[in-house]
């Protein structure tokens, strides 16, 4: 199963403090994916190369995400000092694969329900 992410404009502005003086939040779950994939996947860390999934300080699973995803990653970070340019960063579409134990760590009927209404995510058989 996949799952097409996508980081629009809203998601850009609404993380564009992440890593900067003026947010209290961890920059792995306040960065562009991490607010994109918050709908289904709360408790994600994202790093450079993978969404990573920790529940109660203990690592589950993780993601590995494409190169275009890393690019953006780190194009993203680049910008730390100058957070209102990160508003001119273009939107991106990426496709992870989610694996069997990614799966087992969330409902996948209610993930499904919020998948429906959600403009950042879209799950793909």
């Amino acid at each position: 199963m996949k799952l097409k992410i996508k980081v629009t404009k809203e998601i850009l502005k609404a993380s564009m403090y992440c890593g900067t003086e003026y947010c209290e939040t961890s920059v792995a779950q306040n960065c562009a994916i991490a607010l994109a994939v918050k709908e289904i996947f709360p408790d994600a860390w994202v790093k450079t190369n993978s969404i990573d999934f920790i529940k109660n300080d203990i690592y589950q699973a993780s993601i590995p995400l494409p190169i275009n995803a890393q690019n953006f990653i780190l194009e993203f970070d680049r910008m730390k000092n100058y957070p209102k340019e990160r508003l001119a960063m273009d939107e991106i579409e990426f496709k992870v694969t989610l694996t069997n134990k990614v799966l087992e760590l969330i409902n996948i009927d209610e993930a499904k329900e919020a998948l429906k209404k959600s403009s950042t995510l879209e799950l793909i058989d």
